[in-house]
């Protein structure tokens, strides 16, 4: 599998934003958090 980065300014993205960054939905978001593929930062904002 190739990995892939997304290059921009921005650290952090809301649910909603990764899943449009990434074209996926929310909910595979959830997944790829769940599976630690994703890191989840609470209370920010």
């Amino acid at each position: 599998m190739t990995e892939e980065v997304l290059c921009n300014e921005k650290l952090l993205y809301t649910k909603k934003e990764a899943a449009k960054a990434l074209n996926v939905s929310e909910r595979t978001v959830d997944r790829f958090i769940n599976k630690g593929r994703l890191s989840r930062i609470s209370g920010y904002g």
